[in-house]
C-alpha cells in the first residue's frame, strides 16, 4: 500500500535540514493570512468585494460569450462560414493577450491593475461598439478589444483571493467567491436577450454589461494595496 504522509515531518523520503525549510516557509505564510478558518472567509469583507468584482468579469464573459455570433452577425453577415472565421478572431487575440499580459504581472509583481485595466478597456470597447457604425470591421476590431480585456481581466483574477486567505478559509472563500460570481451565467445572456427584445437592439444590454465590468474593475481596485500574503498592488 501506497500514501502520502500528513505531516512534513513524517515525510521519511525529505531529510532533516528539507523538512524545517518547508515548515519554516509555511508557517511563515500562515502568519501572514488573515483568517484560517473556514467561516473567516465569510466574515472577510475582502472576499465579498471580490465576490463584486466576480459578479462583474463573469457577465462580461457570459455575455460577450452567447452574443458574440449575433453581434457580428448583425454588421451585415450573413454566411455562417464567415461569423465563424471571424469569431475566432477575439478568441485568438484574447488567448496572446492573456499570455503577455500574465508574464507582465509576474515579471513586475503588479496584480491590481493588470485586472482591473483590461476588464476597463473591455467596458470601454463594448460601449465603444454601440456608438460605431455597423460594419464588419468595427464589429470585430471592437468585440476583439472588448473579449482580449475580459479574458485577461478574469483569468488575472485569480491570484487575488489566495493573496489573503490562508488554510480552510482559501478553499472556502474561493468557493464563496465562485458561487456568487457564476451567477451571471443565466443573468447576463438574458438581460442582453431581454433587453433586445424590448428595443430591437443590443445596445444597452451591452452598455449593461460595460457597467458591469467597470463595477468589477473598480472593486478590485477598492481592495487594499497589500493582501496579507504579499503585494497585490
Amino acid at each position: 500500500m501506497v500514501f502520502l504522509d500528513d505531516r512534513i515531518a513524517d515525510a521519511r523520503w525529505l531529510t532533516s535540514a528539507q523538512k524545517r525549510l518547508l515548515q519554516r516557509n509555511i508557517d511563515a505564510e500562515a502568519g501572514q493570512a488573515e483568517d484560517h478558518s473556514a467561516l473567516g472567509a465569510f466574515r472577510n469583507a475582502k472576499v465579498w468585494i471580490l465576490c463584486a468584482a466576480y459578479f462583474g468579469f463573469i457577465m462580461g464573459l457570459y455575455g460577450i460569450g452567447f452574443w458574440l455570433p449575433s453581434l457580428i452577425k448583425a454588421s451585415v453577415i450573413s454566411s455562417a462560414a464567415t461569423i465563424g472565421w471571424l469569431v475566432a478572431i477575439p478568441y485568438s487575440a484574447g488567448v496572446i493577450a492573456m499570455i503577455a499580459t500574465s508574464r507582465n504581472s509576474d515579471r513586475t509583481g503588479e496584480r491590481r491593475w493588470h485586472i482591473a485595466f483590461p476588464a476597463l478597456a473591455g467596458a470601454a470597447a463594448l460601449a465603444v461598439s454601440t456608438l460605431v457604425p455597423q460594419t464588419p470591421l468595427w464589429a470585430v476590431v471592437t468585440l476583439t478589444v472588448a473579449t482580449m480585456g475580459i479574458l485577461t481581466g478574469l483569468a488575472q483574477f485569480s491570484v487575488l483571493p489566495p493573496a489573503f486567505l490562508g488554510g480552510a478559509a482559501a478553499a472556502a472563500g474561493i468557493a464563496l467567491i465562485n458561487s456568487v460570481g457564476n451567477l451571471p451565467g443565466f443573468e447576463s445572456p438574458f438581460i442582453v436577450g431581454w433587453i433586445k427584445d424590448v428595443t430591437g437592439s443590443t445596445d444597452n444590454g451591452l452598455n449593461v454589461i460595460a457597467v458591469s465590468l467597470v463595477i468589477g474593475g473598480a472593486t478590485v481596485l477598492a481592495i487594499a494595496r497589500r493582501g496579507a500574503r504579499g503585494s497585490v498592488a
